[in-house]
């Protein structure tokens, strides 16, 4: 006999990568007060058109939704203001992703 995949199971594997890595990604920002709730999106939106996702993601002050297909994660956070280095290391970061020089699991490591 032979199993039969679950409805949709392909595609959520296929875009594990990339939700690990927006689940990060929305964990980084809201912890990181600097780019407030609408650039957060805007990062976020962008980033998973990288990689060719659909998303959904809302943030407020302390708090944020990301739906990525079926899958949904919420968060909560005390926002901080992280040291500089950082801010401009995830910056460089986000730019390689959006010129497509890194794979959703390289982008998460």
């Amino acid at each position: 006999m032979t199993g039969t995949a679950e409805p949709g199971s392909e595609a959520r594997s296929q875009h594990e990568p990339v939700f690990a890595l927006l689940r990060r990604l929305v964990a980084v920002l809201l912890a990181g007060s600097y780019e407030g709730t609408f650039r957060a999106e805007q990062i976020v939106q962008r980033v998973a058109r990288s990689y060719g996702a659909d998303v959904e993601v809302a943030f407020n002050a302390d708090s944020a939704a990301l739906t990525v297909g079926e899958r949904t994660a919420t968060f909560a956070a005390v926002p901080l203001v992280p040291p500089l280095d950082q801010v401009s290391d995830f910056r460089s970061l986000i730019y390689d992703i959006e010129d497509g020089r890194l794979t959703a699991s390289q982008a998460h490591e």
